[in-house]
């Protein structure tokens, strides 16, 4: 089944580019999460704190 979704999202991934959009895969994911902190403290203010930290944990 994993392997079937790869492979759905690599025939997207390149439908995307093949479309003139740029994909970003290698990027600094620490500063990318920083630089998300305000956001994210919003949507806890409207959302609760609790889900944010749920969806932030997820694996």
């Amino acid at each position: 089944m994993r392997d079937a979704t790869d492979e759905q999202d690599g025939a997207a991934l390149d439908t995307l580019r093949e479309r003139g959009m740029t994909i970003t895969e290698d990027f600094d994911h620490d500063a990318f999460m920083e630089a998300l902190e305000p956001a994210f403290a919003q949507f806890g203010e409207e959302l609760g704190q609790e889900n944010i930290d749920r969806i932030q944990d997820f694996e």
